[in-house]
């Protein structure tokens, strides 16, 4: 995991109520949303796998997030900020997807490919 934010207007960008990125961001956005699914028994949403970052992108996340805490309050400190928009979720993708892999996995017993 490489510690850079993708950056607004370099790797990803905003259109209408998306956002979305080229290349291996639109790639690191389309593995997000996969990893998001492998929760969807947790978060209760089920996201289209296209690398194109709505709403139910970052409410997955936040699901997935207060399930974890209410388990193990002490897991409460993340890498991110727990994503309240669409922009932190494109912002802070490749932080989301490590947490995701390592903490929440094990917080809740799922299994991440």
């Amino acid at each position: 995991m490489s510690s850079r934010k993708l950056e607004k207007g370099k790797d990803w960008n905003l259109k209408g109520e998306i956002a979305y990125g080229v290349g291996p961001v639109h790639d690191e956005l389309k593995s997000l949303q996969a990893e998001l699914n492998h929760f969807s028994s947790i978060s209760a949403i089920k996201l289209d796998v296209d690398g194109f970052i709505g709403p139910r992108t970052g409410h997955a996340v936040k699901a997935i997030y207060d399930a974890v805490i209410k388990k193990n309050p002490l897991l409460a400190a993340t890498p991110f900020p727990v994503p309240d928009t669409k922009e932190e979720v494109a912002e802070y993708a490749e932080f989301i997807r490590d947490w995701l892999k390592s903490t929440a996995a094990k917080a809740l017993e799922v299994s991440v490919g």
